[in-house]
C-alpha cells in the first residue's frame, strides 16, 4: 500500500513559487532600506501623480560624498569621536 505523500506531488510548486516570492520580497526590502531617501522620494512623486495632485519636478540634488572616491583615509569624517 502506497503512502497519500509519495502519491501526492500538487502542492509542490505551489511551494516553490512561495519560496521565490519571499525570495523576492526580502530582497526588494532590502534594497528599499539601502536605497533610502532616494526611493522614498519617487515613491511619492509617484503617489502623487496617481493621486492627480501636481507637483514641480526638478533636479534632484546628489550628495558628493556618494560619487567621490573613499578609502581609509577619510574613514573617521563625520563621525563623533574623531581621532
Amino acid at each position: 500500500m502506497k503512502s497519500k505523500f509519495v502519491l501526492n506531488n500538487y502542492g509542490q510548486g505551489l511551494i516553490e513559487y512561495l519560496i521565490i516570492v519571499a525570495i523576492m520580497a526580502v530582497s526588494t526590502i532590502g534594497i528599499v532600506s539601502l536605497m533610502g531617501q532616494t526611493v522614498k522620494a519617487k515613491f511619492a512623486t509617484i503617489t502623487n501623480s496617481l493621486q492627480g495632485k501636481s507637483q514641480k519636478l526638478g533636479p534632484t540634488n546628489v550628495d558628493p560624498s556618494l560619487y567621490q572616491k573613499s578609502d581609509l583615509g577619510n574613514f573617521f569624517e563625520n563621525t563623533n569621536n574623531n581621532p
